[in-house]
């Protein structure tokens, strides 16, 4: 779903607003220079606006309802109408003047609440999207409180040769679907089989060293016995006479698993390694540190394609179109900002 992008007139510049920016609970000071947590001057009036855009989208659709309620009443008056005529008169009314215009005013009442409907639906979705944009913007805002958020300085991106800025906005759009898709890729890569082997080891390694048994106490007395691990906590289960339910006796529990990987640590090892082999998929595996690295390059086009887009939203409204932010647009492409410090972003 999406925002819708607007210019709006008689909206408080700046500059009477200089002296403390204040809509609802949000504070958009506006600096002589970079503070922690304030907004650039251009940011906080972009803000303010799409603030303004999603009030005014919510009337619309709080409008439209009370229309649908009305719309809905009045149908309702009218099937009302039409069974008292049919209980009155059961046999007569078939072919009555009136009794035909008020199912042709039902028929169009119903067509009109479908249409009001429709509209509704539209406006609401509308209305959602912008209020969740404003209010992703404003979390980013607030969880960047104490660093000194700058406009991005950059220039602007150019339309392709015979491209307008409606055609940018769906080229930007299309490549991000394809980013996306990338960075799903990218996170849903497993380890390779090499690694997964790796790990295997050490894990044996542990458990061999925890299932190492204790037997300094066979060298002190005739009588002793060797101490293996144990799974601690873990209740011995019983069967009580005439119940159902196992009763729990309060012993130990052997550590099984880790006594077979200090006496057959290759076995347990060359049995793990053949169900990695069975399910490994080393053409799409990626390291920890290679799934790192791209994650954080595809997060860098995404957001470099995202401010293009911005860039040319902006575009298309100087030019006289009026087209939908999407809801999850990144906060700082929306409002053409950056974090001092963070080139990169």
């Amino acid at each position: 779903m999406t925002a819708t992008v607007r210019p709006r007139e008689g909206h408080r510049s700046i500059a009477q607003d200089v002296h403390g920016l204040n809509h609802g609970a949000h504070d958009y000071r506006v600096p002589n220079q970079a503070q922690p947590g304030s907004l650039p001057p251009d940011a906080a009036a972009q803000l303010r606006d799409m603030e303004a855009t999603a009030q005014d989208l919510n009337a619309a659709a709080n409008a439209t309802f009370d229309r649908l309620q009305h719309e809905r009443e009045d149908r309702a008056l009218l099937q009302n109408s039409i069974a008292q005529m049919e209980r009155a008169h059961p046999d007569q009314v078939e072919g009555d003047k009136e009794y035909e215009r008020a199912k042709k005013s039902v028929a169009a009442q119903t067509a009109r609440i479908a249409e009001t409907s429709a509209r509704y639906e539209r406006q609401s979705a509308a209305w959602n999207a912008a209020a969740r944009l404003v209010r992703s913007i404003t979390e980013w805002h607030e969880a960047h409180a104490d660093a000194p958020i700058v406009p991005l300085k950059q220039s602007s991106p150019r339309t392709g040769k015979g491209e307008t800025a409606l055609g940018a906005v769906e080229r930007c759009r299309s490549r991000l679907a394809e980013l996306r898709a990338e960075a799903d890729r990218i996170e849903a890569a497993p380890l390779p089989s090499a690694d997964a082997k790796a790990a295997v080891r050490a894990y044996v390694e542990a458990l061999a060293s925890r299932g190492r048994p204790d037997v300094r106490g066979m060298l002190s007395a005739a009588s002793g016995k060797p101490h293996f691990a144990n799974l601690p906590g873990v209740p011995v289960p019983s069967l009580e006479f005439g119940t159902l339910a196992p009763v729990a006796l309060g012993g130990v529990v052997n550590d099984g698993l880790a006594l077979l990987a200090w006496t057959q640590p290759d076995l347990l090892i060359a049995s793990l390694d053949a169900e990695i082999d069975t399910l490994a998929d080393d053409a799409r595996a990626m390291t920890a540190v290679a799934q790192a690295v791209a994650r954080a390059e595809v997060a860098r086009q995404i957001l470099a394609v995202e401010r293009d887009e911005e860039a040319f939203l902006r575009m298309s409204v100087a030019t006289g179109f009026l087209l939908d932010r999407r809801a999850d647009a990144d906060p700082r492409a929306v409002l053409m900002v950056t974090i001092a410090g963070e080139a990169a972003q």
